[in-house]
């Protein structure tokens, strides 16, 4: 019997990046097709699908990579990963939380390894509200709220306030958007900063 071959799509904007992690899964034993932005990646997911892993990176020159994931129109396959350079932990949650993808993989993690963490996907089981996190060091996915300690994290609802701040919205029009009470909002943006030590309202956006 046949072993079935792991089709893979690959979305990034980087040539070299792309050129990289097609090479080394492809020599892993993976089927392997590319693109360069959301309207490319959409292209190939409706005509060259199913594929069983998609490998996405988040910040893209059309757009994030949520906008794709969150596209009812796009077949999405049954494992999708995040494959970014982002390092600050409310970010790369806030980009789980927001998608259908199950894990985060860094972007710089060594080749092999890629392939290595790739093969895992599948075998991971459903977390109903978590993910997974590749932990270089070990090799291995760790579940979110482990990797990322919650005291040294935002709320699910502050980092929306985090990421409406570093939008440049204004306290009342972050309260219309979340259909919260600016007093809320305000006591929120507090605790914000306060969690990730800073002492103005302009370091949010860093």
């Amino acid at each position: 019997m046949h072993k079935k071959i792991v089709e893979v799509c690959i979305v990034d904007d980087h040539p070299l990046v792309l050129e990289g992690i097609s090479t080394v899964l492809r020599q892993a034993g993976y089927a392997v097709e590319s693109a360069r932005d959301i309207p490319e990646a959409s292209l190939i997911l409706r005509r060259s699908g199913p594929f069983d892993i998609l490998l996405l990176d988040h910040n893209l020159p059309s757009g994030k990579g949520s906008d794709l994931l969150n596209d009812p129109t796009v077949p999405l396959p049954p494992h999708v990963a995040i494959l970014s350079a982002m390092t600050d932990p409310d970010d790369i949650l806030f980009a789980l939380e927001k998608t259908s993808a199950k894990a985060y993989i860094h972007k710089h993690i060594d080749l092999p390894d890629l392939a290595h963490a790739v093969g895992q996907l599948p075998d991971l089981p459903p977390l109903s509200h978590d993910a997974w996190i590749w932990d270089v060091p070990g090799r291995r996915y760790i579940a979110a709220q482990q990797f990322f300690p919650r005291n040294s994290v935002l709320t699910p609802r502050e980092r929306e306030i985090l990421m409406l701040v570093r939008q440049g919205l204004a306290d009342k029009q972050i309260a219309d958007r979340l259909h919260r009470s600016i007093h809320t909002v305000r006591v929120q943006i507090r605790t914000v900063k306060r969690k990730r030590g800073h002492t103005r309202r302009g370091e949010i956006h860093c």
